[in-house]
């Protein structure tokens, strides 16, 4: 008899350990019952649930997790959702991306997810015991790993961020199954990215784009700490390897202003780490017909380039409607508007699609002027030749990143 057939009703909000229909042991945690359970019967094997509360309030869950329950239900060790799909579920949001942890053996339990949902699965990393299943038409992958540490909350320790370090047992589908060592709803409820620990940072510094990049994505606010923590690391990305910092910046980029997301680059000292021909451009002036210097003047163009790609898509909200200028630019484009949308889904080598070539294109587009400025004796500025050398610094860059 599994556990959807017994009346656990009585447990609700508790783990319990099951030998066939019998409750062998009970605990707050899934380690005090299988404890319990050990102790009762030490030689039978039982399989460990965590017993959901009905009247607890609902979260935004992906419908994988109750595909995937009885398979779940059949384990002997605990299974906790954990991530960035636990913080999008308590904000109402779906996620595509779903991470789970377990004390031991989740390569196995990959494959089995795997086998369950009939698509592929891979390792990831043998020795800290990770596997990945893919789901390729969902555009959905979901990532199984070995606890960091010894148990979950070292697992939850190690993590970058307080809104990232909530886990729920996965089989759970309501709230009072969180796990948040580190209050990380209160944060969420607040609007605020803050690291968990000094040392989250230097442990990987990449971790100083990501809290950048998740404020933007989310609307949210870096800490106080957080924001001067972030800046004593921002020298140690040099150690991180290009793939990752290419990634996050791609991410970065994606985000809905990315002129605010570069901006707060270049005043937390992240950008000069990463992209130091972008931050040169912060002294350089320009004449008319331009009117800011040419980092403030890249800004803009960012800026101006994601109002125009809203207002030939009429599904994203457009705060600019009533701009003259910008209703002209929606007369022109409007008839091309599907061919254009088309373009900047079609993807490239890397996965990289047209809308992010764009906006790449767009940041880049005056890097050649730094080196080839020239002031003239009447005060003009010139920058004769800044498209090829800029279209050269540029290719650099990019094969750097391994675009």
């Amino acid at each position: 008899m599994s556990s959807d057939q017994t009346d656990l009703s009585a447990y609700a909000g508790r783990w319990v350990a099951l030998y066939g229909s019998q409750v062998t042991g009970v605990g707050q945690t899934a380690v005090a019952a299988a404890q319990m359970a050990r102790h009762s019967r030490p030689k039978e094997r039982f399989t460990l649930h965590f017993v959901d509360d009905p009247s607890g309030e609902p979260l935004a869950l992906s419908p994988l997790l109750e595909r995937l329950r009885p398979l779940f239900q059949s384990q002997s060790q605990p299974i906790y959702l954990v991530g960035g799909a636990v913080r999008d579920a308590l904000l109402g949001r779906v996620s595509h991306d779903l991470d789970f942890v377990v004390p031991a053996n989740a390569i196995q339990l990959a494959f089995q997810v795997a086998d369950a949902l009939g698509v592929p699965a891979y390792v990831l990393d043998r020795e800290r015991d990770t596997g990945r299943v893919m789901l390729p038409e969902a555009h959905t992958s979901l990532d199984f790993a070995r606890f960091r540490g010894g148990d979950l909350a070292a697992d939850l320790r190690d993590r970058d961020l307080t809104i990232n370090a909530i886990a729920l047992p996965a089989t759970a589908t309501t709230a009072t199954g969180l796990i948040d060592p580190h209050n990380g709803q209160a944060d969420l409820a607040a609007g605020v990215v803050r690291i968990i620990h000094e040392r989250s940072l230097l442990d990987d510094p990449v971790r100083c784009l990501r809290a950048v990049r998740l404020a933007h994505s989310l609307n949210f606010a870096l800490a106080a700490e957080t924001e001067t923590a972030v800046r004593a690391a921002a020298s140690s990305l040099n150690k991180v390897s290009v793939e990752r910092i290419r990634d996050e910046l791609l991410k970065l980029l994606a985000t809905e202003a990315p002129h605010q997301a570069i901006a707060d680059l270049a005043n937390l000292g992240l950008l000069a780490e990463i992209l130091p021909d972008i931050v040169t451009l912060t002294t350089i002036e320009q004449s008319a017909p331009h009117h800011e210097p040419v980092f403030a003047h890249t800004l803009s163009v960012l800026r101006w380039l994601t109002v125009v790609e809203a207002a030939i898509e009429p599904q994203r909200t457009q705060k600019n409607s009533a701009s003259s200028v910008l209703s002209a630019v929606k007369k022109i484009l409007e008839p091309y508007a599907a061919q254009i949308q088309a373009l900047w889904q079609e993807e490239v080598d890397g996965g990289v699609n047209g809308r992010m070539l764009l906006r790449l294109g767009a940041l880049f587009h005056d890097v050649g002027k730094a080196q080839t400025q020239t002031i003239e004796e009447d005060g003009r500025i010139r920058f004769l030749g800044h498209e090829k050398a800029g279209a050269d610094l540029t290719g650099r860059v990019l094969r750097r990143f391994e675009f």
